[in-house]
């Protein structure tokens, strides 16, 4: 997943999507791009989310079939209850400087993702394999944790694709 700084302004940041306005570019990955936002209700209430945003292209061969994925798949994850799992609120699609996107609105969760997890945990336990950054007690109830929300993804015919330490969020 790439990550962008302080580089050229983006243009979806200040967009409207639906009840969301974009804040802030968080990362680029496989099925697009994903932002900080603002979801209101109503008046002056509203809650931080993220936004993961797919822009519509009408190429052939891998975009296409990431847009065949995401159309598949999105109103799945929406569906998706679990404790271990992101919440999915709602997705939509809009037109934004004339180009048409497709967004899904997700539970913004503040924590430390399973990569920093373990290195602010490391209890320097060597193995064969080099030094781990958990012990084997913490890393087994991590393993079961993620395991069951994956097994509910399957469940909905749903598969993570990106499933990796920097993707995990420990709450």
């Amino acid at each position: 997943m790439r990550s962008q700084e302080d580089t050229e302004p983006d243009p979806l940041v200040g967009a409207q999507f639906g009840d969301v306005r974009v804040t802030k570019f968080l990362a680029e990955g496989g099925m697009g791009r994903v932002y900080l936002g603002d979801q209101f209700f109503g008046g002056t209430s509203s809650r931080r989310v993220v936004i993961k945003i797919l822009e519509r292209s009408h190429g052939r061969g891998g975009e296409e079939l990431r847009w065949r994925l995401w159309e598949r798949e999105v109103p799945a994850l929406v569906a998706t209850t679990h404790p271990n799992l992101v919440r999915c609120y709602r997705s939509g699609e809009e037109k934004v400087h004339d180009k048409h996107y497709a967004y899904v609105v997700m539970e913004y969760i503040q924590g430390p993702t399973l990569e920093a997890y373990a290195e602010q945990h490391a209890h320097g336990m060597w193995h064969r394999y080099g030094c781990s950054g958990l012990s084997i007690r913490e890393a087994l109830r991590i393993v079961a944790l993620v395991a069951a929300g994956i097994r509910a993804l399957h469940g909905e015919e749903v598969v993570h694709r990106d499933l990796k330490p920097e993707n995990l969020i420990i709450d």
